[in-house]
């Protein structure tokens, strides 16, 4: 059995909005305090619904289904700290912490090298 996917990103992204949004709504509410802004945070799970829909087989099953489970688990493994799909090399994230602490090694290692430098 074969399922239906939607014809376009475009369609499929309008189709399934509002699900979208509601996901932001409620990890806004819940991890505010360890997301950057809800722009980054909406960003990324339009990025995950775009993984997903370029992910989907639909002879294994309906999109609507596996749109739901692959954005929702792979944005909590994100707000867990791990990278998006596809960003192994140079990810990005919504995480306050994970911003710091990569500004932070970026700092560090121009202060290694100028102290080298002084020496």
């Amino acid at each position: 059995m074969t399922y239906e996917k939607p014809q376009t990103l475009e369609e499929a992204f309008e189709k399934f909005s509002p699900f979208l949004f509601k996901l932001a709504k409620t990890t806004w509410q819940k991890h505010r305090h360890r997301i950057t802004s809800y722009d980054d945070l909406i960003q990324s799970i339009r990025y995950l619904f775009i993984y997903a829909y370029k992910m989907h087989d639909p002879a294994k099953g309906p999109f609507k289904a596996y749109m739901k489970t692959i954005v929702t688990q792979k944005l909590k493994h994100m707000l867990a700290g791990g990278n998006p799909p596809w960003c192994k090399e140079s990810p990005f994230t919504f995480l306050k912490q994970r911003k710091i602490d990569c500004i932070y090694l970026e700092d560090e290692d121009v202060l290694d090298s100028l102290c080298q430098k002084q020496m």
